[in-house]
């Protein structure tokens, strides 16, 4: 055979297998596929590892959370993952119901922890709740009541946090009276003796009790302003313009 002709006879026989492999991998020629990938299930693990569909989130489960919570009060690391759990998948979902009863498993777990982190936690999911709220007086009545024993037992740590609850009590018209003086003393302690957060919080409480007055008081305005005069000129960037602001007002 001639050497050319074996070559050719290569060639072609070649071309053929490529051809023909080539195929293989041509799917456009072989209609739509018939498989169907199946939906992914929306689903959260959460804190305490349990797993959640996010359609069956329903506030009872918020509420056995708290419970939990209430359960292992003596296991920092325990509770601050339920409580993470219940303001991250449940605060929100809560109805009226809901809410009274998470606002009372709250007050009991500040109660009895003896963690200031955990109490730091629990005062702002009471902010949270309250702010949201459509029956922001009925949950404040039940809230109150308990925060003298804690001011006390906290030492103060958690003036800041209760002072923020008591400007949003004030701004909501749902603050007690009663409280005006415990309110007070703990702004008078915070101004002179703690840190930017708490003379911060003390400013903008003091700001929001003095104008929210349908007849503002001219002594205690009086006294408002030179007291915000004074933290003008305090040490901390933050703390002075807080009082600067309040002073625009």
């Amino acid at each position: 055979m001639p050497k050319d002709l074996k070559f050719t006879r290569k060639r072609e026989r070649s071309e053929e297998i490529t051809s023909s492999d080539s195929s293989l991998f041509d799917f456009k020629n072989e209609g739509p596929s018939t498989y169907q990938q199946p939906p992914l299930k929306q689903f959260k693990v959460s804190a305490s590892g349990k797993v959640h569909f996010h359609k069956k989130l329903v506030e009872k489960d918020g509420v056995q959370v708290l419970r939990d919570a209430v359960k292992f009060s003596n296991d920092k690391q325990k509770i601050k993952l339920l409580l993470r759990e219940f303001t991250t998948d449940y605060l929100n979902l809560l109805n009226d119901s809901g809410q009274e009863e998470s606002v009372e498993l709250i007050l009991k777990l500040l109660n009895t922890t003896k963690f200031v982190e955990i109490a730091e936690i629990c005062v702002r999911s009471l902010y949270s709740i309250i702010e949201r709220s459509g029956i922001k007086d009925v949950l404040w009545r039940k809230l109150s009541p308990g925060f003298d024993e804690n001011l006390f037992h906290f030492q103060g740590a958690l003036d800041s946090n209760l002072l923020a609850l008591f400007e949003l009590t004030v701004a909501k018209k749902i603050f007690d009276p009663a409280q005006t003086n415990l309110a007070l003393q703990v702004s008078e302690k915070n101004l002179r003796n703690s840190g930017p957060s708490g003379r911060i919080a003390a400013i903008r409480f003091l700001i929001r009790l003095t104008l929210n007055e349908n007849i503002p008081n001219l002594e205690k305005l009086s006294e408002l302003e030179q007291e915000l005069r004074v933290m003008c000129d305090d040490r901390d960037p933050r703390v002075r313009t807080a009082a600067i602001e309040g002073l625009e007002l």
